[in-house]
């Protein structure tokens, strides 16, 4: 190359003016066109600098060409750019002296080559220099980027594509919005949404329900329901008919907002346009029904479709079973698995893990065993939310020994345990009073690289105080930021001083001095009235009068506003009514002086009057026994033995730890000996004939299939109650119908009646707290209304004291 652009340069020595120029253009050309691109590029930088764009053009041209077929996109990118800022550095009035068609065979390069960035910066160039780029250009960029999921450089090209009105593929803008649903910018998310709403602006004969049901999700997720509701009025307005996705949307948008009366009034709008109805929307409707805490509105709509024929579905009733498990029915979970297996619809493994976590909930672990047996006959395999809700349920009753099982089986089987499991097993530990475990279980958890958290410390700091390590707590806290990059936040300096408030004695101190010395750092933003508060009521509980005084001094005044950096006191008021009440019962004459103290800060009257009131109070009553000594001080109850938070604890019997250890299995649906097998933590499937089939779900399927013709027509399951909505057509039931017959030692009810209009759901006038655990039988049959077909054969009436299993 350097050979050529010598002998080029001795060529052009022969030459002056605009002949020389010329014969340099014309070399460059031919350097180009023969491969030697690095020459032409050296001779058009030298030599051409002051020519006209129009006589380079083909120059630069054939070097752009040179440098993509030997695909040095690089060098035709630095080309491109310096072109632009040669032109823009000559007062910004001489044009780029690379020709558009160049450009744009660069632009579709480097968009095949995933060079999304310069691509940009190309167009960017271009728009600026007022060379736009057609449609095709543009959006084949934005495809592009698109199909590379570069959604940023995409979003920067619509936005170019727009502000100089040209027209994009609606195709492209619909999956660029939908992009916005996986991101947590919030910044981002709306630069996205005024795009989307300039597309449907300005393209309002192309936009179509797939964009309107992109920007309709988003809006839901982010919760703008304003924006949502003006965006369903825009879509009226430029005529696009919502589908059945559209009503999907927007009532899992509701739900997420916790509006029942929208999700009610598009479900109504769904029946009356007889549009949508199908178990995807219905799904949706019952999620936001359940997400708002209205699971008898879940159940009333769930009994319509029951009427309809569109029940048998899993998501339906695995969504159901969620809402029961939020309310701990578990007798109601139980019959919804009943009806499943009745109805041939098939569980998967979140019905399943649904199951399993309302008897969690609920404190039955027996029936859970059940659940994981026929979840292993079914060939579904347990999953880690499984052996976490599992591990969550032992936790709650401190049982280590099954919890640390399945912790080991779920190893075994390749599963890997996470930090919500991880804390689950500790929370167990510290509950058992099992040290040795728990702190186990973290050092595994650090040889598993799971990064421990605020809440895994917190956890933490009860296990030693349950052990009566209160130094050890202390020390692990400071530790936390030194030794294992975790800053303690307030949740773990909120752990500690509740620990310390039921402890007592030197603890409190150490509270106390802890607290002053984060009042003393100002970069430690953890200070709130929570903390300040949990240690003052603590002083004042333990009659540590003169510490919870200096305290009150400390940060009810100017040094709080100092150090909180806000106008605003740190100790909350019940704090300061505890202190005055517990100055007045040990007779304390200060009492007037925390008065006094209160009135020199931002307190009102009312409040100071309190705060006397409390003292006067005190001084009524007199000293309490709880507060006499902090040796007698006795807080949390341990199930295996004495710990400084339960001293008075005492240690097991042989017969609690046998009872303690007894089966799973509950006692009314065996018939033999079944035990839980030690070295399996769960109902495996070499174990399942430990249980026998008395007790088995598909024993159970004959007694429910009885009374499920009643279950039928009312939608009712166990404890659970189905009221109406306002507009669902649910009435009282008619009086042809007669009354039950009153049962022995129940209370009267009104009868029964079910609804005349078809295809509607049935709503209980009032209801006896009768047993759930019952059997129905026969009575006598139901007269169908004139013209309508017989809803219900014969009326049946509860029977007390029959088992359901």
């Amino acid at each position: 190359a350097q050979a050529s652009f010598s002998q080029v340069k001795i060529g052009l020595g022969k030459h002056s003016g605009g002949a020389m120029v010329e014969e340099a253009v014309h070399c460059a050309l031919s350097l180009a066109q023969g491969g030697d691109t690095d020459a032409a590029a050296e001779l058009l930088r030298c030599e051409c600098q002051a020519a006209p764009a129009a006589t380079v053009a083909p120059a630069y041209q054939a070097l752009i060409e040179a440098y993509l077929r030997e695909e040095r996109l690089d060098s035709a990118f630095e080309v491109v750019m310096r072109g632009y800022s040669e032109a823009g550095g000559a007062g910004g009035d001489s044009a780029c002296v690379v020709p558009v068609g160049s450009q744009e065979a660069l632009l579709r390069a480097m968009s095949h080559a995933q060079q999304h960035r310069r691509a940009v910066e190309v167009l960017r160039a271009m728009c600026n220099a007022g060379l736009i780029p057609g449609d095709t250009i543009f959006n084949g960029v934005v495809d592009a980027s698109v199909r590379s999921r570069a959604y940023s450089e995409a979003w920067d090209v619509l936005e170019l594509l727009l502000s100089h009105r040209r027209r994009a593929d609606k195709y492209f803008v619909s999956i660029l919005t939908k992009s916005l649903e996986s991101s947590s910018d919030r910044r981002w998310v709306r630069r996205g949404i005024t795009l989307v709403d300039q597309f449907i602006e300005r393209q309002q004969d192309d936009v179509d329900e797939i964009v309107f049901n992109s920007l309709l999700n988003v809006l839901g997720q982010i919760g703008d329901m304003q924006k949502l509701a003006q965006t369903l009025a825009k879509m009226a307005e430029y005529r696009v008919a919502p589908s059945a996705v559209t009503y999907g949307t927007v009532v899992k948008a509701y739900g997420r907002a916790r509006d029942i009366e929208a999700v009610l009034k598009v479900w109504q709008e769904m029946r009356s346009r007889c549009l949508g109805v199908n178990p995807v929307t219905c799904g949706c409707v019952l999620d936001a029904c359940v997400k708002c805490g209205h699971l008898d509105k879940a159940m009333a709509i769930f009994q319509e479709m029951r009427l309809s024929g569109l029940h048998r579905n899993t998501v339906l009733y695995a969504t159901l079973i969620k809402g029961l498990a939020k309310v701990r029915n578990l007798m109601g979970a139980v019959h919804l698995y009943a009806e499943m297996r009745m109805e041939a619809v098939p569980c998967n493994l979140v019905t399943f893990n649904s199951l399993i976590d309302v008897c969690v909930r609920c404190g039955d672990l027996q029936t859970a065993a059940l659940f994981v047996k026929d979840m292993i006959e079914v060939g579904i395999e347990p999953d880690l939310i499984t052996f976490s809700t599992l591990i969550k349920g032992y936790s709650h009753i401190g049982d280590v020994n099954k919890a640390l099982a399945l912790k080991n089986q779920l190893m075994l089987r390749g599963l890997k345990c996470d930090e919500i499991m991880y804390n689950s097993l500790i929370d167990c530990c510290a509950k058992a009073n099992s040290l040795q475990h728990g702190l186990s279980v973290f050092d595994d958890m650090l040889r598993s690289r799971v990064a421990p958290s605020n809440i895994t410390f917190s956890i933490l700091v009860k296990l030693h105080f349950e052990a009566g390590l209160v130094d050890e707590a202390f020390l692990l806290v400071e530790k936390m930021l030194s030794v294992y990059q975790c800053p303690p936040s307030r949740i773990v300096y909120t752990v500690l001083f509740r620990c310390c408030e039921k402890v007592g004695g030197p603890a409190l101190g150490r509270a106390a001095a802890l607290l002053e010395d984060l009042a003393r750092k100002r970069s430690a933003k953890v200070l709130d009235q929570v903390l300040v508060g949990t240690v003052v009521t603590a002083c004042a509980r333990h009659a540590k009068l003169d510490m919870a005084m200096r305290l009150v001094q400390n940060f009810a005044g100017a040094c709080a506003r100092r150090s909180s950096g806000s106008g605003s006191n740190l100790v909350p008021f019940d704090s300061l009514r505890a202190l005055g009440e517990a100055l007045g019962a040990h007779r304390d004459e200060r009492g007037e002086e925390l008065i006094e103290l209160l009135q020199a800060s931002a307190y009102s009257a009312a409040q100071l009057a309190q705060v006397r009131a409390a003292y006067a109070e005190g001084l009524r009553l007199g000293p309490r026994s709880s507060t006499a000594s902090d040796d007698k001080e006795v807080v949390a109850e341990s199930p295996q033995g004495p710990s400084v938070l339960n001293p008075a604890a005492a240690p097991c019997s042989e017969e609690h730890v046998q009872a303690h250890e007894a089966p799973l299995a509950p006692e009314s649906r065996t018939t033999g000996d079944c035990h839980w097998p030690a070295q399996h933590p769960y109902m495996a499937e070499a174990d399942c004939q430990a249980y026998s089939n008395d007790f088995c779900m598909n024993a159970y399927l004959p007694a429910f299939q009885q009374q499920h013709l009643m279950q039928q027509q009312m939608g009712y399951y166990g404890e659970f109650n189905l009221w109406g909505y306002s507009g669902s057509g649910l009435e009282d039931f008619p009086s042809e119908l007669a009354a039950a017959p009153a049962a022995t030692e129940a209370p009267e009810t009104e009868p029964l009646r079910y609804v005349g209009k078809e295809n509607a759901a049935p709503a209980p006038v009032k209801r006896m707290k009768e047993n759930r655990d019952e059997n129905v039988e026969p009575a006598a049959p139901l007269k169908p209304r004139p013209g309508q077909a017989p809803k219900l054969a014969e009326k049946r009436q509860l029977r007390p004291g029959a088992r359901l299993i």
